[in-house]
């Protein structure tokens, strides 16, 4: 488990799986065409939920109540996208 201090306690995330990385990439995939890297990232930002763990989260026990408090959390949630969407553009890329 990875794990991302943020103001409200210790988000942790999983990487995703082989197949949920081909999920998020089919997902993203008009963004990636188009150029949009904004779009595949929120693309991305939309889609983390299952990959988050909020045990050691004040106040938030789901996906829905961190969206709640947007203000605090934007940023860590970010970096967990920026964090998927390199990993799968380098893998892309690797292939091609």
């Amino acid at each position: 488990m990875n794990r991302i201090e943020t103001p409200k306690g210790v988000l942790k995330y999983r990487n995703p799986t082989v197949i949920e990385n081909m999920h998020l990439l089919k997902d993203a995939k008009d963004y990636f065409k188009n150029e949009d890297p904004i779009g595949a990232k929120i693309s991305i930002m939309e889609k983390i939920g299952p990959l988050l763990d909020f045990s050691e989260m004040q106040d938030i026990k789901s996906f829905d109540d961190l969206n709640k408090h947007g203000d605090e959390m934007t940023l860590p949630i970010s970096l967990i996208a920026d964090e998927i969407l390199n990993k799968l553009v380098s893998a892309f890329a690797k292939k091609n």
